[in-house]
């Protein structure tokens, strides 16, 4: 039994959304459900976003330079929850996320599921493990990308294939003044072809 406590506390003092190096504000868990007839989802998905410099996991693939956004599924929730084929946390099209990826932990809990494929879209940043899903009493690799620029709150959602649910992720949103910069030059490529 004392075993059994101290490899659980050794596994919360390992908790994304406990990790005090992450931006106030930017770490947390949230619960997916859904379920039909047959089967149920339930998952909990644990984020923390990192300002440059401050992640202390085991590679940062932006060097420091960027904000580090990190994501681990928990399938511990429900003993009757169905594996975990995807993860998918939806981007601002300016976002300029990059260097998608995972990380072995701490911080998250070490080792986990590997995702087979991982990309990212011009809408989302998605993980698949459609060769080896996140079972019950398993967890994900920590989850991660880097962007420029400072989180925002978007659509993160969770799928099994047939079942899925949405709820708020951290997401980068790109400054004001990138977003100015891109409408005036798109709107300086308008006029310089209706003067040709």
């Amino acid at each position: 039994m004392a075993v059994v406590l101290m490899v659980a506390a050794a596994a919360e003092a390992g908790l994304l959304r406990d990790d005090p190096n992450a931006m106030s504000g930017w770490r947390g868990s949230r619960r997916f459900a859904a379920s039909d007839s047959a089967y149920t989802m339930t998952v909990d998905v644990d984020f923390a976003v990192y300002a440059p410099g401050d992640f202390g996991g085991s590679s940062d693939p932006s060097g420091g330079t960027e904000y580090l956004y990190a994501y681990e599924i928990l399938n511990t929730v429900n003993s009757g929850s169905v594996s975990i084929s995807s993860f998918t946390v939806g981007l601002e099209t300016l976002s300029q996320a990059g260097n998608i990826g995972i990380d072995g932990g701490p911080p998250g809990i070490p080792d986990g599921v590997t995702p087979a494929a991982q990309g990212i879209t011009g809408s989302s940043a998605v993980w698949s493990f459609l060769l080896d899903q996140v079972d019950y009493g398993e967890d994900s690799m920590t989850l991660i990308y880097t962007s420029p620029f400072a989180p925002q709150w978007l659509t993160g959602s969770v799928h099994d294939g047939g079942l899925s649910d949405k709820q708020s992720m951290p997401s980068p949103m790109p400054e004001p003044a990138t977003i100015a910069l891109l409408v005036l030059g798109g709107v300086g490529v308008v006029f310089s072809r209706r003067r040709r």
